[in-house]
């Protein structure tokens, strides 16, 4: 089976249409993931420095961490008093004890002493994580730590990820359609004063040495013609 030049050029313009939106695709999706990691690191350590300042403001009201060794709840609900640090000042640990209005996932974090003995969360995985410094009165009196985030950490930031990366590859998708479509109105074009010398030549070999080929172009096919 013979194929003419016109879908020679078709396919030609469609191949090199298609790799560049399979390249942008992967390039947007690698930048993108790379951005929502910085993205998240960013809203936790927010989070902690928050975190950290309400910590401060019951460890000089009380004097020491045995208020949180003593009530395990009491750091779940410190924790969702203030889970994406918009209350600098401990107004949230005030109100601890009332839900909170607008409810996020709590900050994944533990709470340990200045000597890294712990004292509230519960530490999950050996690998290495950040941890925050929580100092009053210029020495440090404890660590905020930084839990591991496994792939389910936080299943509002998954879904959000994943919807994403979709849209990725569905707009991947409309593109190849629309350069098929314009690979297609391309090798027309491109090929019609091809198919016009083709044309004249036949009727100039069959005699009709009338022929005249309009020439539209200065290039290398207005020369031909």
């Amino acid at each position: 089976m013979r194929f003419g030049i016109t879908f020679k050029l078709f396919l030609a313009i469609l191949a090199t249409c298609i790799a560049v939106a399979i390249a942008m695709g992967v390039a947007v999706r690698i930048s993108f993931q790379m951005g929502f990691e910085d993205y998240v690191q960013e809203r936790e350590g927010r989070r902690a420095a928050a975190l950290s300042e309400v910590l401060e403001d019951i460890y000089r009201e009380t004097g020491d961490w045995q208020f949180l060794r003593d009530n395990p709840r009491r750091w779940a609900r410190i924790l969702r008093s203030a889970p994406d640090g918009r209350q600098p000042d401990g107004a949230g640990v005030r109100g601890a004890d009332k839900p909170a209005q607008d409810y996020t996932p709590p900050p994944p974090f533990y709470l340990t002493d200045a000597e890294g003995n712990l004292v509230a969360g519960a530490p999950r995985g050996d690998e290495p994580t950040p941890r925050f410094a929580i100092e009053s009165d210029g020495r440090t009196i404890g660590w905020l730590v930084m839990q591991p985030r496994g792939r389910n950490s936080d299943a509002l930031d998954q879904r959000f990820l994943a919807q994403q990366l979709k849209a990725t590859w569905v707009i991947s998708g409309l593109s190849a359609v629309l350069a098929a479509l314009v690979s297609i109105l391309l090798a027309r074009t491109l090929l019609a004063p091809v198919r016009r010398l083709g044309r004249a030549t036949h009727r100039l070999a069959a005699g009709a040495y009338d022929t005249r080929v309009p020439v539209s172009s200065h290039d290398e096919l207005g020369q031909l013609a």
